[in-house]
């Protein structure tokens, strides 16, 4: 029996999970990680199997997947015994000292009563680290609540603040470029993971990430990426600074839906306009969102496109698109 494996159809009747719950959760959470044939059909392990019933009895007693989805199925039974989050999740975390002169700091909780840990604490052993230049130690920290924080939490829990903060610090010369640096450099390793241990299906919806030439600082973007890939969004991130003449072409040969372009800094009207020009081109064939501060006058240049000024609005959009 061990040997067996199970096709999508199956292991829904054998778990009670709907397939759209089960592709979700293997997407966003990593729940399981089914094998595939050669036709690039899941096929689930009886072990996968157990898994996901553990899963769903749990959630179906309350408790949120963000939260559980991490752990492994001694921490699983933990739960199902009636044991706590907060020991099942510290096995997970096991080890994880965010600063070294501070006590450990566990994620236990589930999203919807996260704000009981101390974020803060997490936030600020990160930007230690970095204001040491201690690359090892940022990453780690960076990586490790990023496996036990889904997707939506990572980026306004710990990535925005973490921003705001770089930007505050840098704007009282308390870090310098080399910092910044540092931390676009993690973040562009953090999309780049999780893109691509979170793959969508084959026909998923597709989107080109970028900034305008000229646009050097990507945080928005990095950022907007991180929530496109915890949707299930099929992300082609591109970086900052794409030149004007690569904006089509590029949507063109990754045959995107959406180009989101993330503006920052302040436009020449010459610029507005050529670039609102390259724009309304791509729109006849595909749509454009653009993240950008609210009263930014390139929103009078660009009335087809769909403006977005904080990232929940664009988190939303990729929740609901298509719905």
């Amino acid at each position: 029996m061990s040997g067996e494996r199970f096709p999508m159809r199956v292991v829904a009747r054998m778990t009670g999970l709907a397939p759209d719950t089960i592709r979700a959760w293997e997407r966003r959470y990593d729940a399981v990680v089914p094998e595939r044939s050669a036709g690039n059909t899941r096929r689930y392990t009886a072990d996968d199997v157990r898994r996901l019933t553990f899963l769903k009895d749990l959630v179906d007693n309350g408790h949120a997947i963000s939260g559980i989805a991490h752990l492994d199925e001694a921490g699983l039974l933990a739960l199902r015994e009636g044991g706590s989050p907060a020991a099942a999740s510290a096995q997970a975390m096991d080890g994880l000292v965010v600063d070294d002169d501070a006590p450990s700091v566990m994620l236990h909780e589930p999203a919807s009563t996260a704000e009981a840990l101390s974020f803060d604490g997490i936030r600020e052993a990160y930007l230690n680290a970095v204001t040491r230049l201690d690359t090892r130690r940022a990453s780690e920290i960076l990586l490790r609540v990023a496996t036990l924080l889904d997707a939506r939490d990572t980026v306004f829990r710990i990535i925005v603040p973490v921003m705001q903060e770089v930007g505050t610090r840098w704007s009282h010369a308390e870090l310098g470029v080399a910092q910044e640096h540092l931390v676009s450099a993690q973040l562009r390793g953090l999309v780049s993971s999780l893109l691509r241990l979170s793959p969508s299906d084959r026909g998923a919806r597709r989107v080109l990430m970028t900034t305008p030439a000229g646009h050097r600082h990507e945080f928005g973007i990095l950022a907007a990426a991180l929530l496109a890939a915890g949707r299930g969004v099929e992300t082609v991130y591109l970086g900052p600074d794409l030149p004007d003449e690569e904006l089509e072409w590029s949507m063109r040969l990754s045959k995107s839906d959406i180009l989101v372009l993330s503006i920052v800094k302040d436009m020449g009207v010459e610029e507005r306009q050529r670039l609102a020009g390259v724009l309304e081109q791509i729109h006849a064939s595909a749509r454009v969102w653009i993240g950008l501060p609210e009263g930014h006058p390139f929103v009078r240049d660009t009335p087809f496109a769909r403006h977005f000024h904080d990232f929940e609005s664009i988190d939303y959009a990729f929740a609901n698109w298509g719905v």
